[in-house]
């Protein structure tokens, strides 16, 4: 099961969500900013047990997006 949401509000996107993996609830939280008109960077924490322990923990993520020009 997956569930999420986000929000967009001038430059700024905010999203939320989580998935249910062996019994529990993975959450995940993130956000993106547009610097310029092609680019944007995006960071976000998430909940996992995909790990040797099988134990929660906080995995963390960051992109930056370079977007084509138009045609």
């Amino acid at each position: 099961v997956n569930a999420g949401a986000e929000y967009r509000w001038k430059m700024l996107a905010v999203r939320g969500g989580g998935h249910y993996l062996k019994n529990k609830w993975h959450g995940a939280a993130g956000a993106g900013l547009s610097l310029t008109s092609r680019v944007s960077l995006d960071v976000a924490a998430f909940g996992s047990s995909t790990n040797l322990e099988g134990r929660e923990k906080l995995g963390l993520a960051v992109s930056i997006r370079i977007m084509s020009k138009r045609r």
